[in-house]
């Protein structure tokens, strides 16, 4: 509502077939979707390469190693630089872009559940570098978020701004407040106070550890 965006969603049989019908007819700039969601394309395209012989596959081939090259070189903590060609590999990945629905999405968002770090790789080698965030619906979706200023692949980022977070000296798990954690469970104060504590630090019930310090990027464990 702030920024006059529109938000749609997919249809209930996503999963069996319909989710690609749906992309290419909104054919969003935002696009997030839960771990099933992403490892589901995959599994198609994964076909869709197997089948793919000769100068096509490999020009496929070339297009992918310079996208992940490219997208490593700008990872947070990154030594090397972009690689040669990148604007060409770029240029050949959009067809993937065109037939998937993605060809005006500026940005790709994981959470939910756990994600191999293959699929991500395999993602950002389509030059479709998928955002990891970590959040719960008690803090009202994320608390932290990777961008594509600042990422770690295999990581679920950096807190939001306006948040304060801190790891259990006991366990490692993951605790945080702001302006974004919830008000309470609705006639259940017992469960509201396990969960949030006397200093309005809401306890994720998530262990962590910090894989960057200065600034943090964190990893669900």
């Amino acid at each position: 509502m702030f920024t006059g965006a529109q938000c749609s969603f997919a249809q209930p049989e996503a999963l069996k077939g319909s989710l690609g019908a749906t992309l290419k007819a909104v054919r969003p700039t935002v696009f997030f979707g839960v771990p099933r969601v992403w490892e589901k394309i995959y599994d198609k395209l994964q076909e869709v390469a197997k089948a793919s012989t000769g100068l096509k596959k490999i020009l496929s081939t070339w297009a992918k190693e310079k996208a992940l090259k490219h997208w490593e070189s700008k990872e947070f903590g990154a030594t090397t630089g972009s690689a040669f060609m990148y604007p060409v590999a770029k240029k050949l990945l959009h067809k993937a872009h065109l037939a998937l629905g993605l060809d005006r999405c500026k940005a790709f968002f994981v959470s939910a559940a756990p994600i191999e770090v293959k699929i991500l790789k395999y993602f950002t080698s389509l030059d479709i570098p998928i955002m990891e965030l970590f959040g719960q619906s008690e803090c009202t979706g994320p608390h932290a978020s990777n961008k594509l200023e600042a990422f770690k692949i295999g990581s679920v980022g950096r807190p939001l701004p306006g948040t304060e977070t801190k790891l259990s000296p006991d366990n490692g798990e993951l605790c945080y407040r702001g302006r974004h954690i919830f008000a309470g469970y609705m006639k259940m104060e017992a469960q509201t106070n396990d969960t949030v504590d006397a200093e309005g630090w809401m306890h994720s019930g998530d262990v962590v550890k910090v894989s960057l310090l200065s600034p943090c990027h964190f990893t669900i464990v």
